[in-house]
């Protein structure tokens, strides 16, 4: 039988574990929960990043829809979900359309992500990988039309 101790890193901002000190500082460095984040898809997309208390300050508080069950759980009003989604156009136009920026603002204001129906990050990341791939292919076409 081997035993091996080993180090493990926890991201001070989620709670993310990993195995690599490099892994880890460079997540947190990215990381969503992080309020001093560095947001690569801004600068991917060639965008400003704008600052995260300028992007919550337009979602609505949660505290104030917190709501408490019979049972002892505890958790929010349906209003908190159609307020964001009241809200959500003004801050997709804030942020460029970044979905990660969308995200950091939402997790950082404690509104859970999976509850907001007019943002399915999923499926704007892959939008937007899409758009990217479609130009990129665009630009080789014309660079291969010159010859």
């Amino acid at each position: 039988m081997q035993i091996r101790q080993v180090k493990q890193y926890i991201c001070d901002f989620c709670g993310k574990k990993g195995l690599s000190s490099g892994h880890m500082r460079k997540h947190e460095r990215h990381c969503t929960k992080n309020p001093e984040r560095i947001c690569r898809m801004c600068k991917t997309l060639g965008v400003e990043q704008r600052p995260i208390t300028d992007l919550m300050a337009i979602l609505p508080n949660p505290a104030e829809y917190a709501t408490e069950y019979e049972w002892g759980w505890s958790g929010y009003n349906d209003r908190l979900f159609t307020d964001t989604d009241t809200v959500m156009p003004k801050l997709k136009d804030l942020v460029s359309d970044c979905p990660m920026c969308v995200m950091a603002a939402l997790r950082q204001k404690g509104i859970p992500v999976n509850e907001v129906k007019s943002f399915d990050y999923k499926k704007e990341i892959t939008g937007i990988w899409e758009m990217m791939k479609d130009e990129e292919e665009n630009t080789r076409s014309l660079v291969y039309d010159c010859y």
